[in-house]
């Protein structure tokens, strides 16, 4: 999916209309607004760091004390032992409203799908760069699938 860049530097201009952003494009609004910090803070969201549980992969953070593997076992007792269906249960993100929180409302319908199409793709590229003997599926779900928000899932094939 590709970004209507031009209607989203018109969101980004309304977002900031504090500032004067006249012929400002989205490189300018990273210079004019944007952090080092928040950059590394997305880094995490479209790189993350995988971990491998019981022959399961999921993204680090969402695996981060005992209470997140109890729930895991649980998951997987729910699928009947089906580690493909727990690993889908587990590793579906909607967005917005899984990842952002309060701002998840800034996304309409284009800017959550497009946002989860680059998921797929670098969450696709740092699983084969960190798994490369092992298959996986990312995929984009939509809203009458997740039964919520666009969704991005991923699971070992």
């Amino acid at each position: 999916m590709k970004l209507d860049e031009k209607g989203f530097t018109q969101r980004l201009k309304t977002k900031y209309c504090d500032r004067d952003c006249t012929n400002f494009n989205i490189s300018d609004f990273v210079f004019a607004v944007g952090s080092p910090l928040e950059a590394i803070m997305y880094s995490r969201l479209f790189w993350p760091d995988f971990v491998e549980v019981d022959g399961m992969i999921f993204i680090n953070d969402m695996m981060a004390d005992e209470e997140d593997r109890l729930r895991l076992s649980q998951v997987v007792v729910r699928h009947g032992g089906d580690r493909r269906e727990a690993e889908k249960s587990f590793n579906l993100y909607e967005v917005p409203s899984d990842i952002f929180g309060k701002s998840a409302q800034e996304a309409g319908p284009d800017e959550s799908r497009f946002i989860a199409s680059l998921l797929c793709e670098m969450w696709s590229a740092r699983l084969a760069q960190l798994y490369p003997h092992r298959r996986f599926c990312v995929e984009v779900w939509e809203p009458t699938t997740t039964g919520g928000d666009v969704g991005v899932v991923f699971y070992q094939d």
